[in-house]
């Protein structure tokens, strides 16, 4: 019995990982184009979803026969265990159920028009297949942020059978007799919407349950005395909470640049006020300063270029031009690119377009250097667009809703705007060039107070209110706060590192823990900043989630027990975790503009989603460092281990609550719950490959430290490859995050 058990469990671990092994090849083959073995030649396959019932029944023998449940006191020992793996049997026959019994398609409705039929997905000859009811799309709406041309959601008002009205929309599911539908497409006239169609009466029930014994188990499984966790909880009573340290001042970076003619721009005190101007940017109303150090950070990498502001340096592309295109301002950062121009990393504009673009050449490469060479052309064309007045859409005007536009866009009869304001629109810019060029510094004010008093007229209720101007204002004086508390836990990681070696005395640990706790304020309220000013959480994009990430690294000290440990190397952990998360986010540059949601992300679930996942990666980063420490210091192998499991039951619970999460919220914004996208499979994977270790007692491999830790560093891989390599190397739904 002990030996049929033995192999039965072997099976199954065997089984899983080849599954893991197989959803990692498919994602590249099916992103170099492998038409033999792409996505749906194995994931809709039969022998994929055998492959997978095949690891489940195994599994679930394995856990029969090494943990039976015969009394009352051996249920309330292994019950979570016997929840979580029953919850991923449900989860799997749910997907069985709506791969056999699930009705789906989409309907293309036009205005007016009565439909009873949809087109079935997977019919090559699209026969319709009959609605049990007639449904007539009523009115299609394009929703917009206030004041721009960036959508905020896609609303179709449908009647149903003549008799009463339904919506649907983004992330809002309309279901009609057990039909759900769900905002999918529209058509470019406005006239016409389409629809995905689907019906599941037994796998989406079956499927939930399985998410709620999920939630259930991982709860049980942290919370019961009788679980690994808790048991190496209780090996831990040395230690208290994790102390956190944060921030020391960085060094600020000296721009170097050769000595050329100083380029003509506005005072000070003229550029500041041009930046409390208002315009619409990234979707949203903000003042023009937000612009301004986005440009000066594309163009420069900073946020200044010399003794200039960012301010300065866009007002002196608008006002003076050609002195600004002969400043080395452009940032050309791919070395393989500028060897390749025969430059410096820095170039003007005029050294490379005079007398041709001497970029074309590399536009076309699909690789980093072709990407960078893209990039810059569209700043020189930025710059060109500032010159001709293109770019800063800082006129609101009555179009009927109130939109913000710039001086070159076309003014249709149809605007309700007066003679008066038509040339002011189009000349007002003209006014400030001539007077700016001309040292006129009272036309020049005169001109913005008149623009900044038109916005007040016209600008009704997209205008921002005073709150959140100045919390912008106070945000935008920040910025460059990420970069400076990047270098200051990295070095306050490795002094803590570096003097754990030591006896020190405890007033330098109070300086430390003081210098830590400030820091760890600072990135609090950075973060609560940028939430106000965006008017959400920080969880929209890479540059957001990596700033939380690095939060979650050093909030986690304060919960976790690494502080008082008599392993004083661990306290250096969580300040280089975070310190290489936020230098991670101070390099994604295009990431740091503030911009509204596309409609799909607009999702309460977004939020909860996103924020599992970070806090998983962060526990589990922790447990990377843990494992080098180990291999480091090997006499402290038992110390690292103990904290090392205490991180892992956690990471994985969040890891697989925010998976779950994230397949409701997609079963809601697009009416399927898993859709095999590379950051899904990959994060799948990460969840597979971390759940190993925790089966230390069949798997006995685990119960020796060291491969124990050499695994948990390969282990670490798939984070990377789930957060990074998906990004770059593989693209997708998910490639925004």
């Amino acid at each position: 019995m002990i030996v049929f058990t033995s192999a039965i469990k072997r099976v199954s671990f065997v089984l899983l990982a080849l599954l893991a092994a197989i959803m990692a090849l498919t994602t590249f083959t099916e992103h170099w184009g492998c038409d033999r073995w792409n996505a749906n030649a194995v994931y809709h396959s039969t022998w994929f979803a055998i492959l997978w019932g095949c690891t489940a029944l195994s599994g679930i023998v394995g856990l029969s026969c090494s943990c039976p449940i015969r009394t009352w006191t051996e249920f309330i020992k292994r019950a979570h265990l016997w929840l979580l793996h029953a919850s991923f049997v449900l989860i799997l026959c749910g997907a069985g159920l709506t791969a056999l019994t699930a009705k789906s398609g989409r309907i293309h409705l036009r205005t007016g028009i009565t439909e009873r039929a949809y087109i079935p997905d997977g019919h090559a000859l699209y026969e319709p297949a009959s609605l049990p009811f007639a449904i007539r799309l009523k009115q299609f709406t394009v929703n917009y942020h206030p004041g721009t041309h960036s959508a905020s959601n896609y609303v179709s008002k449908l009647c149903v059978n003549n008799q009463y009205e339904v919506s649907v929309s983004m992330n809002r599911v309309a279901t009609i007799e057990g039909w759900r539908f769900y905002q999918q497409s529209f058509d470019a006239d406005g006239l016409g919407t389409i629809l995905s169609v689907q019906r599941d009466t037994l796998g989406l029930p079956v499927t939930y349950c399985g998410y709620t014994l999920l939630f259930i188990a991982f709860v049980w499984l942290l919370l019961t005395p009788h679980g690994g966790f808790r048991k190496s909880l209780r090996k831990l009573r040395t230690v208290l909470s994790f102390l956190l340290l944060i921030s020391l001042p960085a060094s600020s970076h000296a721009a170097s640049s050769a000595k050329i003619s100083c380029p003509r721009t506005l005072s000070t005190a003229q550029a500041d006020a041009f930046g409390r101007l208002f315009v619409a940017y990234n979707g949203r109303i903000c003042p023009i300063e937000t612009v301004a150090n986005d440009f000066c950070l594309k163009l420069t990498g900073r946020t200044s270029y010399k003794s200039f502001s960012a301010e300065q340096v866009l007002c002196g592309c608008i006002f003076w031009p050609e002195d600004w295109k002969e400043q080395p301002i452009l940032h050309i950062k791919q070395k393989d690119l500028y060897q390749a121009l025969n430059m410096g990393e820095y170039a003007s504009v005029n050294q490379l377009i005079n007398p041709q673009n001497r970029l074309l050449p590399y536009l076309n490469e699909n690789d980093a250097k072709g990407r960078r060479a893209a990039e810059i052309n569209e700043l020189i064309q930025l710059i060109n667009a500032l010159q001709n007045d293109e770019f800063l859409s800082v006129f609101p005007v009555n179009a009927q809703r109130t939109i913000w536009i710039n001086s070159a866009d076309s003014l249709p009869d149809t605007y309700a705007i007066s003679n008066a304001d038509r040339a002011f629109i189009k000349h007002i810019f003209g006014q400030m060039r001539t007077a700016a060029q001309s040292n006129d510094t009272v036309t020049f004010m005169r001109c913005l107070n008149q623009i900044a008093a038109y916005q007040q007229h016209a600008g009704h209720d997209t205008l921002p209110s005073v709150t959140r101007r100045k919390a912008e204002h106070l945000y935008n004086c920040c910025i460059d706060l990420p970069t400076i508390l990047s270098r200051g836990f990295l070095l306050l990681g490795f002094i803590c590192f570096f003097t754990s070696l030591r006896t020190y005395g405890a007033t330098l640990r109070k300086w430390l823990l003081a210098t830590g706790n400030l820091g760890f304020v600072l990135l609090t309220a950075y973060l609560l900043l940028r939430s106000y000013v965006s008017g959400r959480a920080p969880v929209g994009n890479g540059h957001e989630t990596m700033l939380l990430a690095a939060w979650i690294s050093l909030g986690s000290g304060i919960l976790l027990p690494f502080c008082r440990t008599g392993f004083p190397i661990l306290r250096s952990l969580p300040y280089i975790a975070s310190g290489f998360f936020l230098l991670v986010a101070s390099l994604s540059q295009s990431g740091s503009a503030i911009s509204e949601l596309m409609p799909v992300l607009q999702s309460p679930l977004l939020s909860l989603h996103v924020s599992l996942i970070m806090l998983a990666y962060a526990l589990l980063s922790l447990t990377f460092l843990l494992s080098v420490l180990a291999l480091l210091f090997p006499s402290e192998s038992t110390t690292c281990r103990l904290y090392t499991q205490v991180l892992l039951y956690p990471a994985l619970a969040l890891l697989a609550a925010g998976i779950f999460i994230g397949a409701i919220w997609a079963n809601n914004s697009w009416g399927r719950y898993w859709g095999w996208d590379p950051k899904e499979v990959w994060a799948l994977i990460t969840l597979i490959v971390y759940a190993f270790p925790l089966h230390s007692f069949s798997l006995p491999w685990f119960r020796r430290k060291r491969p124990f830790f050499v695994y948990l560093l390969l282990a670490f891989s798939t984070v990377l490859m789930t957060y990074f390599g998906v990004n770059y190397l593989l693209g997708g739904l998910h490639s925004y995050a």
